[in-house]
């Protein structure tokens, strides 16, 4: 649903009062939990992926100090660091499913270690 409402994509539209600069944000917000969300469930499940991955969307590229920005809200500083945690663990799990078992047995021996 969050795709087909294109809150993935910029706004078109210039924001040059502070209502249409909070609705943009609230539009990239609720996407970023969209994406939290959708990634949560990557993590947990180990399922494919439903939302566009990082390169495609500015959104969660520019996530990290999004909530130093005009009008940010207060939480917005845990949900950019939550999306920064989930794009660490994508990495992880992409490179675990790149390189299989090596992986793992680097990752047991280092434990036992």
């Amino acid at each position: 649903m969050a795709k087909d409402l294109n809150l993935h994509q910029p706004s078109q539209t210039r924001s040059v009062d502070e209502q249409s600069v909070r609705e943009s944000r609230n539009r990239t917000r609720v996407w970023l939990v969209c994406h939290n969300i959708d990634r949560s469930a990557i993590t947990l499940f180990g399922r494919a992926e439903t939302l566009p991955g990082e390169g495609e969307v500015p959104a969660v590229n520019s996530s990290t100090n999004w909530y130093l920005e005009p009008y940010a809200h207060p939480f917005d500083v845990h949900l950019c660091g939550y999306s920064a945690l989930l794009r660490i663990m994508t990495q992880f799990l992409d490179s675990i499913r790149e390189h299989g078992a090596t992986v793992r047995l680097e990752v047991r021996s280092s434990v036992i270690s």
